[in-house]
């Protein structure tokens, strides 16, 4: 990796740590929520009559919370 492209990565995460303690400030939604968030609303889905087949597929859901529990933080 070239030393420009590092220094665009450090930078654009600098970045995006002062966005996200800016919204947790003004907001005071925190990450633990959105994980809470998250937990809450895929047990919900996949107690759901019609979206649970749809997720059956999904084995390890530990794992696959955890992955979208960064996403929803991140993206």
């Amino acid at each position: 990796m070239s030393d420009r492209l590092k220094a665009e990565r450090e930078a654009a995460a600098a970045r995006r740590n002062l966005l996200t303690q800016d919204a947790i400030e003004r907001t005071g939604i925190t990450e633990e929520m959105i994980g809470e968030l998250v937990t809450r609303f895929y047990g919900r889905v996949r107690e759901d009559a019609l979206l649970g087949p749809v997720f059956a597929i999904v084995q390890n859901w530990d794992e696959h919370l955890a992955k979208l529990s960064v996403c929803s933080k991140t993206c």
